[in-house]
């Protein structure tokens, strides 16, 4: 297995899609992320992306660090501008971007699968994090979306 120091740019739009998942879904549990925000009085919960972005960048350096025994050289914590992002996921609420968000979200997990990150209450968190984005990628499916409540729909049905 590898492990990659993902860009400045990469991590801060998976915390963006973050912050964006959990205006969409009450259900969204920050765990061990809730240093970076707080409880919205509907209950959703709102992330602060800069903290977000540098709780993920420092589980990717300490994996990276894990797994190779040497220090990262990272970029500094100057992260870019994710206007765009937000406007595509709040806006658009495209499955295709929802789904690229989630691919995003594997990939960074894949690369904090070491050591000590791997077992951490972090790690967890985010996977459980993952957990309620591909919830919000599959009720943007059109087999979901289109599927009657109740009933066996017909895709579902013998011919």
């Amino acid at each position: 297995m590898s492990c990659w120091m993902m860009d400045n740019e990469f991590i801060v739009t998976v915390a963006e899609g973050i912050r964006q998942a959990a205006k969409k879904s009450i259900w969204l549990d920050p765990g061990t992320f809730f240093d970076c925000g707080e409880k919205s009085f509907s209950g959703h919960f709102l992330f602060d992306k800069e903290k977000l972005a540098r709780k993920l960048k420092n589980m990717n350096i300490a994996a990276y660090e894990g797994r190779y025994g040497r220090n990262a050289e990272t970029e500094t914590d100057i992260f870019p501008d994710t206007t765009a992002t937000e406007k595509v996921l709040r806006v658009k609420s495209s499955n295709k971007a929802w789904g690229a968000l989630l691919k995003m979200l594997d990939c960074f997990l894949y690369q904090c699968a070491e050591d000590p990150v791997y077992n951490s209450e972090d790690y967890k968190s985010l996977e459980k994090i993952r957990a309620s984005v591909q919830g919000i990628v599959i009720s943007f499916n059109s087999g979901y979306t289109e599927a009657g409540w109740g009933g066996v729909p017909d895709i579902l049905k013998a011919s």
